[in-house]
């Protein structure tokens, strides 16, 4: 296994004084095994999953949010630094 590149990733976290964006510079690897069958791979951890845009603390508070505030999603105002849409995705999918 060797290092391709790196990449830039734009990642949502939770808002401190304001909404928080993380720069990770995530490093993408490829796979020199004949036989692997994902030739080139980047970086995950358990906070931050393949394709995600945002951390899954920010995602779990959103969802504890509009659980907790008895209102639709589409009534309650999104936390700082989302978008309505991105809540409203987040709270209706199934665990």
């Amino acid at each position: 296994m060797r290092r391709k590149e790196r990449r830039f990733q734009r990642v949502r976290d939770v808002p401190v004084a304001g909404p928080v964006e993380l720069v990770w510079a995530k490093r993408r690897w490829f796979c020199d095994e004949a036989l692997c069958a994902r030739k080139s791979f980047t970086e995950a951890t358990a906070q931050v999953p393949r394709f995600a845009r945002s951390t899954r603390r920010l995602t779990d508070q959103v969802v504890l949010a509009v659980i907790t505030s008895g209102r639709a999603v589409s009534r309650r105002r999104p936390p700082s630094g989302c978008r309505g849409g991105w809540c409203r995705k987040r709270s209706t999918r199934p665990p």
